[in-house]
Parts: C-alpha cells; structure tokens; sequence
C-alpha cells in the first residue's frame, strides 16, 4: 500500500528554469498584492485602502473610460466594480513589475523569496477562513428562514435567497461547513500542517466558489482567489499527492525547513505566531459573541405570520380579490422594530416602527410611511388592527399561522422513510 513520508534530509536546491522564475515573479507580485487586502483587515494603518480608493476611481475613468463613477460603499458585495477595476490594476501591476523584474534580475532562484511568499499565502488564508468559519458555526452567516421568507412565493427569491434559505434551514449542516473552514484555519498556522490545511481548504472554498458561480452570490472573486492561494501552497507537493492517490507508489512531500537559522529569531517567530493566532481566535470569539446576542435579540410583541380574515378600508371591507392592491393577505412580525406587509397580489411593504406594548400601539419611526396602529387580542390566535396606515383608515381581524405545521418547519428528520417526501 502507498504511504506519504516526509525525508529527513536536506533536499539541494538546483537553479529554477527560466519559466519557472517568471511564473513566480509575477505570482509574488499578484498574491503579495491581494494579500493586502486580507491583512488590512487586521493591520488597518496600511495605506493601501486609501491608496486604492483613490486610484481605482482614476483607473476606472481615464483608463478603462467607465460610464459609471466608482464610488466605495459597503454593500454586501465583493464584485462591485470596484473590485473588478481593482483586480485589473493588480494584474497590470504585476505584469509591469514581472516584466522589469526579469529584465534586471539576476538571481537564478528564490527558494527563500518562495518560503515567505508560502508564509503570506498561509496566513491570509487562515484569517480568511477563521472569519467566514466562526461566521457559519454559529449561523451568523446564515440565518434561520424568516417568517417573511416562509410565505414568500419561490418565483419571487433570488438565487442567492434560495441559496442562503437553503444553507440557514439546517443548523447541522451550516455547523459542518463552518467546521471545515475554521479546519483549514487552524492547519494553515501551522508550517508542517501546510499540505493538509491547503487540501483541506481547497477542498471547502471550491465548493464554496462552484455555490457563488452557480447562484449569483456575488463573492466570486474572493473565493477564486481563495482557491488559487490553496492551489499554489500545493504545488511543492503535486508529484507526490499524485504518486500516492493515482498511482498508488509510495510518496515522499517535501520537507519542513524552518524560516530561520539562528535560534534567537525562531524563538522570536514563535512568539508573532503565537500573537497572530491568539490575536485571531479572540477576535473571531468576540465576534461570534457579538453576533449571537443578535440572534438572541427579543422578538416582536405580535411575532408571529397572521392572516387576514377581514380588511376595512376607509369604512368599507374589501374582499379577498387577487387582483385587489389595497386590501392585505398576510400581516407579518418578527423584530420589535418593523413589520411587513403582503397584498393580495403579492405586493409587499415593510415599515419601520416601535412597538408600546403598555399601551398596545405601532407607530412608524420613518416620516415617508406613516403609520399609527393599535392592537387588541380577542384570543391566543386571533389579532385586530385599528388606526391608520399611508392615510388610509384601516380595521383589520388576523388569525395566526402555525408555522410549525409547514412542511419546511414541520417535517423534522427521520431515519426511516417509506417514500420520499418531495413536495
């Protein structure tokens, strides 16, 4: 049977051919570029960001005659077009800077260059995937379905809704993807852990990449990214991975060797390490704490999905009419800080409010939606509406949802199963 061993003897370092010195010349230049952006999350004195913010607008208008001002703002996304004329200025940069490189270099190689470049890689990978693991692990990434998404129609969610719906209804399996991240995490710290914390991450991310492509989750770019560094971490150990997965011979990975020679500056690197890590551990638990208390926020007085039974309308009661744009089909709450509403022909409005459960009313904290309402509870199921909303005179009787009799919230897991239930 094929067994992987690591050789105790120094291997010799021979000259790198002339390819392989102008494929690390520009790998340095781009991967130590878009590890900036990884560690000014971290070392936030970088000028980078502020550079970039100002040259990527410039790049963007005068070089790449872009229509649309750039403009940075916090949006969710990371394929702004920020991001796709930044990435071309990275590439630009680096071609010039492989290019002059080569033309004036005269190292024949940079095994040393090399080993720091691997060491840049490793870690912003760990810190990448130690915010996105802590993140999923306990499901700040991805949520329990709404109440406002339970009654959504399917043709009304976007790909990246049906994917995080999907990834927030399985507590198990958002754990188990948070899990293998933080894994890889934890590996990619470690020198002698390189190989198996890359085949691990890459493993993750390219799963994670195939999702973003395959549902429009605009996180391309990163996760590209993020396969790249994994693949280029392995590329030391190829030929035996394959030996030992393909050809079934035996396989020997490349050594360990440590980044310095004296003691004093290994000792030295032990305690940065140490810094890095416990840096990055207490920072992700402050956050995930952070996080979970959100979750743990209090719920809305009235939370709960309610339908309509009865709709008044300026003293006239309007019947449930498909084609009707007035009149409510479902009254949802979920926050103590807003509400929703769905029409009868699927319409929806949200409102910003503030609930006095002292003296049972909702009223609008946005001046554009105004809205002032007060509530009774004839029974534990049944809820009435009085008061205005967007200048109408409203009255309306609601009965409440039993969300847990759906099949998305009620069907639970089972072993055994006689047919399957794919409704």
């Amino acid at each position: 049977m094929a067994s992987i061993a690591t050789p105790h003897a120094q291997t010799t370092v021979s000259e790198w051919r002339p390819i392989t010195r102008v494929a690390f010349r520009f790998a340095f230049c781009y991967f130590g570029l878009y590890c900036l952006i990884a560690f000014q999350n971290v070392v936030e004195f970088l000028p980078y960001e502020q550079i970039s913010h100002w040259f990527v607008p410039w790049v963007g208008q005068h070089v790449l005659h872009l229509s649309t001002p750039i403009a940075y703002f916090i949006s969710g996304s990371g394929d702004k077009t920020s991001d796709w004329v930044l990435l071309f200025c990275h590439l630009v940069i680096s071609i010039v800077a492989t290019v002059v490189w080569t033309i004036f270099g005269r190292r024949k190689e940079y095994t040393r260059l090399n080993e720091w470049l691997r060491v840049a890689l490793r870690y912003a990978l760990a810190l990448t995937m130690f915010a996105y693991g802590s993140a999923k692990a306990v499901k700040l990434q991805f949520a329990d379905p709404s109440l406002g998404r339970l009654i959504e129609p399917l043709r009304d969610v976007s790909p990246m809704g049906l994917l995080w719906t999907f990834m927030g209804f399985s507590t198990p399996y958002t754990f188990f993807a948070g899990a293998c991240e933080l894994l890889g995490g934890v590996l990619l710290f470690f020198r002698r852990a390189t190989t198996l914390g890359a085949l691990v991450t890459a493993a993750v991310m390219t799963n994670v990449a195939i999702l973003n492509y395959a549902y429009d989750v605009p996180v391309k770019l990163l996760s590209t990214h993020l396969v790249l560094m994994c693949g280029y971490l392995l590329i030391p150990d190829l030929r035996p991975l394959c030996d030992f997965f393909i050809r079934n011979k035996p396989a020997a990975l490349a050594p360990a060797q440590p980044h310095f020679a004296a003691k004093k500056w290994r000792v030295a690197g032990g305690i940065v390490k140490t810094l890095v890590i416990g840096y990055t551990v207490v920072t992700s638990a402050i956050g995930t704490i952070e996080g979970a208390s959100k979750l743990a926020a209090p719920k809305s007085s009235l939370y709960g999905i309610w339908d309509v039974e009865e709709f008044t309308r300026d003293g006239q009661t309007l019947p449930p009419l498909l084609t009707d744009t007035a009149r409510w089909r479902r009254f949802v709450t979920q926050s103590p800080n807003g509400i929703g509403t769905r029409g009868m022909d699927d319409s929806v409005h949200a409102y910003v409010v503030r609930f006095d459960t002292a003296k049972s009313t909702i009223l609008s904290n946005d001046a554009k939606t105004p809205l002032a309402l007060t509530w009774s509870r004839p029974d534990a199921d049944h809820l009435t509406l009085t008061g205005t909303v967007d200048g109408h005179q409203l009255a309306v009787r609601l009965k409440k949802m039993d969300v847990t009799h759906t099949n998305l919230l009620g069907r639970g897991f089972h072993w055994v199963s006689e047919k399957a239930f794919n409704r």
